[in-house]
């Protein structure tokens, strides 16, 4: 039997606070409900093989009688093995602070065989990449200080934590704690608190405290080492004041730890205080994701239908206002002054546009919880004027190019319509692949195959074919835009919706539904209806859906569906624990009306790929503040534009009075899922 870190750690929790409720359990551990659980469980196993008292539950809090833990965590450290996440700490530290690594010495300090510290090393490495952190052979590229140290505070900050605590752990040994704490031996860290307080004193913000403290004692660390950064990023943001208050109250810091802060050094550690100030409020705007969300997408459909152009797919719009609406409302949020200048905000001849998103911002002034004045409604403007320069430039005809077939007619005639139809392209006809050396290329800029021939195409100058199937499937959508060859934004038409809108208005509609699909057929070429970017809903299947019947607490219905994703490989645990981190800190923000609750997190925090999964529960499941969800839609997407869609879709959706007398009605999951897929179709 082997034992692991979380459970040492629960051990040593319980030694200082023999009871405890599972909320603290989880803020001290930073660990999942699910989790603290199952390792509760894992520990009560070996407690009863020693015939010690067992962990029990009384009065919703855990409580332990155990008396002589001394020999309890001696004997669980004779059992400790460590975990591979840990070994490839140990790894990392000797390519970090030592730039090298001898196999056997890590053989015999891991305890593992040659073949596990090589195994080790690989998925190392691959994380390593995914950080952009290189390596060749067993030794990490010159020049990539910053990245090491942001390695460093994404995975170490326990170590450095532990630092400050004047009573260290006294479990299995960690060797990475072990080595840290020696470096720190006979120093005095409060040196570096004394100058993190006068920093974040000079700058207001005592949240970012602990975030610049890590920062800082890292640093100090690396420099210890003699790892110093060598140059200054062109991007980092200086703050003139800032950096000559860090230098000037730096001295006792580097006259302590034996170091010496370059000009890069404090550029560096200025650039990355304003840097975590955004980051700070980036944070807190999870607080609002969905109705910023829902902001962002209402505002870019008013102007759309109000200029009557569509700006589908662009995501430079689209992430463009998504991060200054954060700015805006953070500055709002917390009163910070108008620093704009209205003699830099100039419309001129852009006033008609200026005046819809003027109009579009009144009418969702309750997202932004305060009026804007004109200043502010220009810079929403430009963000709008760069798509429609976008679009005037993407609408341009970019390149020609002649189609190739086996026959020179046959299926080239549907992708020749297609591409003519809906991509800047220049179609100048279709060939064989057999006659097109007689034909002349000198006006051609690309060949567009749909056979993927191996015979050998000799043609008088250098022109790419590409090959794609004549019914244009994603991937070949992909092809095309590889060679720059996008989608045609043309001005959608009378949309049938608005329409029906209008017949609504002046007579009574028997049957919606069917109107819209006759209108839809009678006038097929002239309404184009508004595409939009797809969402998530459109992938369902009855895999997807879960239905509870019994009572359950909220904890579990996020982890039932979180669960499923994670098993299906859409989500690692770190996108779950995120959740759980965004409900302690901000409560349950993601329920919007109608008892539905949408739980998503940061793309980064481990999203692999698309994913939904749904909890349906007829009775309700209360939530913390009181709020009942009836349906969870469990969303992650690695891409921000088909998240913010589909959480548009259920914004619809949760309009329906009569959904859940809907939903009650269908008994299986297929039902459910069929119900879905047919709401989304809409």
């Amino acid at each position: 039997m082997k034992t692991n870190r979380r459970i040492l750690r629960l051990v040593e929790y319980f030694e200082r606070s023999p009871v405890v409720n599972l909320e603290h359990l989880q803020a001290e551990l930073n660990l999942n409900e699910n989790v603290i659980r199952y390792e509760i469980e894992n520990l009560n196993d070996y407690l009863e093989l020693l015939n010690l008292p067992l962990i029990y539950k009384k009065d919703g809090n855990y409580i332990s009688d155990i008396r002589d833990y001394d020999a309890l965590i001696k004997s669980l450290s004779s059992i400790y093995k460590m975990s591979p996440d840990e070994r490839k700490n140990v790894l990392f530290y000797e390519l970090a602070y030592r730039n090298k690594l001898n196999i056997t010495h890590m053989m015999n300090l891991l305890d593992v065989s040659r073949n596990t510290v090589k195994s080790d090393l690989t998925f190392l490495k691959e994380e390593l990449e995914s950080e952009s952190i290189h390596m060749e052979g067993y030794k990490i590229c010159l020049n990539q200080e910053r990245e090491i140290r942001t390695f460093i505070f994404n995975r170490w900050k326990n170590q450095f934590n532990i630092l400050r605590e004047k009573k260290l752990k006294k479990g299995a040994d960690d060797i990475l704690f072990q080595r840290i704490s020696n470096d720190f031996r006979d120093k005095k860290i409060s040196y570096i608190e004394e100058f993190v307080d006068e920093v974040i004193s000079f700058t207001n913000n005592k949240d970012l405290s602990e975030i610049f403290y890590l920062y800082t004692i890292i640093m100090i660390h690396r420099l210890m080492h003699d790892y110093y950064i060598s140059d200054n990023k062109d991007n980092n943001p200086v703050d003139v004041k800032l950096y000559q208050f860090i230098k000037d109250h730096i001295n006792k810091v580097e006259k302590e730890f034996c170091v010496n802060l370059t000009t890069h050094e404090i550029q560096d550690l200025t650039g990355v205080l304003i840097g975590y100030n955004n980051f700070y409020y980036n944070q807190l705007f999870e607080e609002n994701s969905i109705k910023s969300n829902l902001f962002v997408a209402s505002l870019i459909a008013y102007v759309e239908n109000n200029l009557n152009v569509s700006f589908e797919e662009d995501n430079i719009l689209l992430e463009g206002l998504y991060e200054h609406t954060k700015a805006t409302m953070y500055r709002l949020n917390h009163h910070f002054a108008n620093s704009i200048n209205s003699v830099d905000v100039d419309i001129g001849k852009h006033n008609e546009i200026f005046l819809i998103v003027k109009s579009g911002l009144e009418t969702l002034a309750d997202f932004m919880g305060a009026e804007l004045n004109d200043e502010e409604i220009a810079l929403f403007t430009f963000h709008f004027l760069g798509a429609l320069q976008r679009l005037e430039e993407q609408n341009k005809i970019i390149k020609r190019a002649l189609l190739i077939c086996n026959s020179g007619y046959s299926t080239s005639v549907l992708l020749k319509n297609i591409l003519q139809n809906n991509y800047n392209l220049e179609v100048l006809g279709s060939v064989s692949i057999y006659k097109l050396k007689d034909i002349d290329l000198r006006n051609v800029d690309i060949l567009v195959s749909t056979v993927n021939s191996s015979l050998d195409i000799t043609i008088d100058k250098k022109i790419p074919v590409i090959y794609i199937s004549p019914f244009l499937n994603f991937k070949d959508v992909q092809i095309l835009r590889d060679y720059g060859i996008t989608k045609r934004r043309n001005k959608p038409d009378v949309d049938v919706k608005q329409l029906i809108n209008i017949i609504k208005n002046n007579c009574v509609v028997i049957n919606e539904e069917k109107l819209n699909e006759d209108l839809s057929d009678l006038f097929k070429n002239t309404f184009s209806k508004i595409s939009r970017t797809r969402n998530l809903f459109e992938q369902i299947n009855v895999e997807d859906i879960f239905l509870i019947d019994q009572d359950i607490r909220w904890d579990q219905m996020i982890y039932i569906a979180g669960k499923h994703l994670m098993d299906t490989n859409k989500i690692t645990e770190s996108y779950i624990n995120e959740i759980f981190t965004l409900i302690a800190d901000y409560g349950p923000h993601f329920i919007i009306k109608n008892n539905i609750g949408i739980p998503h997190a940061r793309i980064e925090s481990g999203a692999i790929s698309n994913g939904i999964s749904i909890v349906f529960s007829p009775k309700g499941i209360i939530f913390p503040d009181g709020q009942i969800v009836k349906l969870l839609i469990f969303i992650a997407s690695k891409n921000k534009a088909e998240l913010i869609s589909t959480v548009l879709k259920w914004e619809e959706l949760s309009n329906n009075k009569d959904l859940y007398k809907n939903l009650k009605q269908l008994t299986s999951k297929k039902d459910l899922a069929d119900y879905f897929l047919k709401e989304i179709s809409k």
